[in-house]
């Protein structure tokens, strides 16, 4: 019953209330620079002869609220959650997950609301990270802290406290698991080495586009390696590629490993790549997680 309950559920949502689903319209966007899904959810009724205009938009309130919902279920099939895998797919993987994802959504009560004779408009602004986000519930961070990367080859270094990599103009687009790799396809960084709890405060990396990371400088603290991706037609669009001689640097420290622990990285992308908005969908088309 369990793998099962997302999608029926999710059934229930798209055909509640009195009015067609038609008369609801929902949009979302990923907004990686402030870390948000914002939701839109708009419900529209005509006068009728039954009820009155209080029944109406409450009726058009319950509407709107499931179109949040729906569009938060249908946006987990763009999110990426690292390089093989969407927050759909992993919760199609994962009924426990999925199970909790429900429940997240269903008792999240943060939005604005906007009323007129005719329509209800709410807003929601769902974070990624923190106490009210949802990405630790998709993503098992901290499966692999300690296990860094180590090189036989010595180079001077001082402790870093975080990585700064500018990824511009490679095509890179946002994820809540990264991986950052060295030229020869090692493994430098990724949520697996991040503590779980500082995972769930911050995430595995921020994303900016801006090269001087303003307003986040405590994010990566006084002393980052700074670091500048390079091309490789090997990764998969979520991952970073950077040249050896910086990760050896970076891998030369407990402090740094430490600071790395704590997802103390920043990478810097093309704007573009960073404001992920698909196509308002009226009605919405959702498609269940459970499918057997």
């Amino acid at each position: 019953m369990k793998p099962l309950l997302f999608s029926f559920l999710l059934v229930t949502l798209l055909f509640s209330g009195n009015a067609s689903p038609a008369e609801t319209g929902a949009s979302y966007l990923f907004n990686w620079l402030s870390g948000t899904l914002e939701i839109t959810s708009s419900s529209y009724a005509q006068a009728a002869d039954a009820g009155n205009a209080i029944e109406w938009q409450y009726g058009m309130h319950l509407r709107a609220r499931n179109g949040i919902a729906q569009s938060f279920i249908a946006s987990m099939e763009q999110l990426r959650a690292d390089a093989y895998h969407t927050a759909r797919s992993v919760l199609l993987a994962d009924p426990e997950k999925n199970e909790k994802l429900y429940g997240y959504i269903m008792n999240f009560k943060r939005y604005t609301s906007v009323y007129s004779d005719n329509s209800v408009t709410l807003k929601s602004y769902i974070p990624l990270y923190g106490e009210e986000g949802f990405a630790h519930l998709i993503v098992s961070a901290g499966t692999d802290t300690g296990s860094f990367q180590s090189y036989d080859t010595y180079v001077y270094s001082v402790p870093f406290s975080g990585l700064v990599v500018d990824a511009r103009g490679l095509a890179r687009v946002p994820a809540l698991a990264p991986r950052i790799f060295d030229e020869q396809q090692r493994v430098i960084y990724s949520a697996a080495l991040v503590k779980s709890d500082f995972f769930k405060k911050w995430g595995a990396v921020l994303y900016t586009n801006d090269p001087y990371y303003r307003g986040h400088e405590k994010r990566v603290g006084k002393n980052p390696l700074k670091a500048v991706a390079l091309p490789n037609p090997k990764l998969i669009e979520t991952d970073i590629c950077i040249d050896t001689g910086d990760a050896i640097r970076l891998m030369q420290h407990t402090e740094t490993k430490k600071s790395l622990e704590e997802g103390r990285v920043i990478i810097i992308l093309d704007s573009e790549a960073l404001k992920q908005r698909p196509l308002a969908v009226r009605p919405l088309a959702v498609r269940p997680f459970a499918v057997k």
